[in-house]
């Protein structure tokens, strides 16, 4: 189907008028002096629409007479640009090609040559033909065939195209030749021009020359890339005056390439619009003549890119937007803003965001960025935010980096009230945490528009990695799972003693201070399709529908006893009733009867658990996700929740992450001691875990691996922010040793 987000990609109206106030604003010197000033390499760029409402051009297909006058004006145009010995790129869409097909006979073309208009220019003027396709009904490749059926090699600049947000962009169409749609032609784009909005709502103002990484990260980067973007800056001439004095006065680096463009509209281009214009011509000539601008094409740009810059990328970018947020000191080491992230399952109000961001002068590395963190939340909370704070102890301010907090759908209280409804930790859930992992990865704007970059322009959006506490890891593997290849740039994953299954949510192997004497240690084990199986004694398990409880009755009175009996868990959601499929199993393997209870049977219970059980999702959340680094999961000696002697939950949670590049249990001491001292408690004498990554455990070597309790305030985020604090500096400096003796950044 023809990409519509293509449509209105370039369009942008210069009127006369404006022309002729943006050099009049501006005097510009005509000594002979030169002067030695990196130059602005700055190309003329015209363009012709196919017809439109919405860009007013007709149909120079059914109309001969709009055709004949705007060839005419086109061919005065670039006979003046010629005259100063200036090319320029015309950019075409399919009408006018096809019209020029149509009426460009002998008698038309006796003032070009004998040639059509497109050979004329290309031929005697050396104009740069490129394609420029709305592809609503021709794509790019069907445009190249139009311009090559009339003589005239089509170049390989995109001349215009949707570049942001990043889920309208169609940066990916460029990445690999095209196929027309309407004529057997492949065409290969090499050069990117004219990246915008739609309807160039809110375009970034950039200058320079680089390799786009990809669609989530256009304004990066990345050598390995093909595709090569020239920036056009504002498109003004205004802009150019702007780049040259900022060049002058040294107000930006002046070691590198800086691009701009002048656009013109075919449709506006009249006599008076051509006398004009020629004003502005002779200022880019005495600016060229001082060495302050050298008028060339896109391509020229890129020839000059390779050979005087040595492909050096410069990537620079106008701030042209001001964030409207109200900045809170949140403590001695960070401040924090409060920002709405529009989500289909958050209705109008959107889901409420919270970033803790270091002060100036605090971020973590010292080319002033703060790697980015987000928090999921445990137990079946509804968010992390309130009107004060990050709800409890989470993790720690001091360290330098960017925490992303927020609330599910209905989660909060007003004014932070996240809209929709919450379905307890399911398919809306994970689409919001999607939302909130795609807004730390500059993916996805707030309700203003703003990326996080734009809000906190400390953060690093390349060093991005998600925090599962305790239960939050659960919703995390899923969501990794079922978005990975959207949420490409999370590098790491850190779990605080996640229930990695269901009968670890529910606690029926033991907890709290009580153990569950029906479960048969060492017996655990991770199943590719069922996720983690634990074994349970049968023997004494009962069902009293009256209450409809579950339980091991281990005196065999019929009588729930919590002094000596265990209670199964069970999850209430939307009127019925979920036990674990342990439970379930061993119930129906009993012949208990709880048909008629409101009690989700084996099947019911499997399709619940299957979006809250991250032990279901393990290697589809590894294979989905394939920037996934590694995962710190970290546990204590005495877990939160669970109280069982072989610590299964976390058995099956660190061999789950098994086989990515690093995986570790627990974080190195060195990290460990690190965090306790910025926090200010004295460790002198612990014996802190050191476990190497990517061991072989087994259950029966669990307890000698987990981390000894310490008795301070905040422990246990102290441990977690000494992990994370670990994995964002190894994806910083790339560091995956197994083991380390000291912290790579303090």
């Amino acid at each position: 189907m023809p990409n519509a987000k293509i449509l209105y990609g370039i369009i942008i109206l210069v009127a006369v008028v404006s022309l002729i106030s943006l050099f009049l604003l501006y005097s510009i010197p005509t000594d002979d002096s030169s002067t030695d000033v990196t130059p602005v390499y700055v190309s003329i760029v015209v363009h012709n629409e196919e017809p439109s409402n919405s860009t007013t051009y007709q149909d120079y297909t059914a109309n001969k007479t709009y055709y004949l006058e705007h060839r005419e004006m086109i061919r005065r145009f670039a006979l003046m640009l010629h005259s100063y010995n200036i090319a320029f790129n015309f950019q075409s869409d399919w009408a006018f090609l096809k019209a020029c097909q149509m009426y460009d006979n002998d008698s038309v073309c006796i003032n070009t040559d004998g040639k059509n208009i497109i050979r004329y220019l290309k031929e005697n003027l050396g104009v740069s033909i490129d394609p420029h396709a709305h592809e609503t009904l021709y794509n790019y490749a069907d445009v190249a065939y139009l311009i090559k059926q009339l003589g005239v090699e089509p170049s390989n600049v995109v001349g215009g195209f949707i570049a942001e947000p990043p889920e309208d962009s169609v940066f990916d169409h460029f990445t690999s030749p095209i196929e027309g749609w309407h004529y057997d032609f492949t065409w290969v784009p090499e050069i990117l021009w004219g990246a915008s909005t739609y309807l160039h709502q809110s375009d970034t103002v950039a200058s320079g020359v680089w390799k786009p990484k990809d669609r989530y990260h256009f304004y990066q980067h990345d050598e390995e890339q093909n595709l090569i973007y020239v920036a056009n800056y504002d498109k003004s001439f205004n802009g150019v005056l702007e780049l040259v004095s900022a060049l002058e006065n040294k107000e930006i680096p002046d070691d590198r390439i800086y691009t701009a463009t002048i656009f013109v509209s075919q449709q506006l281009i009249s006599e008076d619009f051509i006398v004009a214009f020629e004003d502005v011509v002779k200022q880019l000539k005495q600016l060229e003549y001082e060495g302050k601008v050298v008028l060339t094409t896109i391509q020229g740009a890129v020839d000059a890119w390779r050979n005087i810059y040595k492909c050096e990328p410069n990537i620079y970018i106008k701030n042209t937007k001001t964030p409207n947020v109200l900045t809170n000191e949140y403590d001695e080491n960070a401040n924090y803003i409060d920002i709405t992230l529009p989500s289909e399952v958050a209705g109008e109000d959107g889901l409420v965001v919270r970033i803790i961001y270091p002060k100036d002068g605090k971020e973590r590395y010292s080319n002033g960025k703060s790697p980015v963190v987000v928090f999921v939340p445990g137990a079946n909370s509804l968010g992390s935010i309130n009107a004060g704070a990050a709800q409890g102890s989470r993790l720690m301010t001091g360290f330098g980096m960017t925490y992303v907090y927020f609330n599910f759908p209905g989660g909060g209280t007003p004014p932070l009230k996240s809209g929709g409804e919450y379905d307890s930790r399911g398919i809306k859930c994970i689409k919001a945490l999607r939302d909130v992992i795609l807004f730390a990865l500059n993916k996805k704007p707030e309700k203003n528009g703003y990326f996080l970059s734009e809000l906190v322009p400390c953060a690093d959006v390349s060093n991005v990695g998600v925090v599962g506490w305790s239960n939050g890891g659960n919703i995390v593997a899923v969501t990794f799972d079922l978005y990975g290849n959207i949420l490409e740039g999370v590098s790491y994953y850190v779990g605080y003693e996640n229930p990695a299954g269901d009968e670890y949510i529910l606690v029926d192997l033991g907890g709290g201070n009580k153990p569950n004497p029906a479960y048969i240690p060492g017996k655990t084990y991770l199943d590719p399709v069922k996720g983690s199986v634990s074994e349970l004694d049968e023997k004494h398990l009962k069902y009293d529908s009256a209450s409809k409880r579950m339980y091991f009755d281990f005196n065999e009175n019929d009588i729930y006893d919590p002094e000596i009996d265990y209670e199964c868990g069970c999850w209430d959601y939307n009127g019925k009733r979920y036990f674990s499929t342990e439970i379930i199993e061993l119930a129906i393997g009993k012949g208990i009867d709880f048909s008629q209870d409101g009690i989700a049977n084996l099947s019911e219970a499997n399709e619940f658990w299957l979006l809250r059980d991250m032990s279901r999702h393990f290697e589809n959340a590894k294979t989905h996700l394939k920037t996934l680094k590694g995962a710190i999961i970290f546990s204590s000696k005495r877990d939160h929740v669970q109280f069982t002697p072989d610590y299964p939950h976390t058995y099956v949670n660190y061999i789950g992450w098994s086989g990515l590049k690093f995986v570790r249990l627990n974080p190195d001491a060195a990290y460990v001691r690190y965090a306790f001292s910025m926090i200010g408690v004295n460790v002198t004498g612990i014996d802190f875990a050191d476990n190497d990554a990517n061991m072989s455990v087994n259950l029966s070597t669990m307890p000698s691996l987990m981390e000894p309790e310490i008795g301070c305030k905040n422990e246990d985020a102290i441990y977690v922010t000494a992990a994370v604090a670990e994995m964002a500096d190894r994806v910083h400096y790339n560091m995956w040793e197994k083991n380390l003796d000291h912290v790579i950044v303090s």
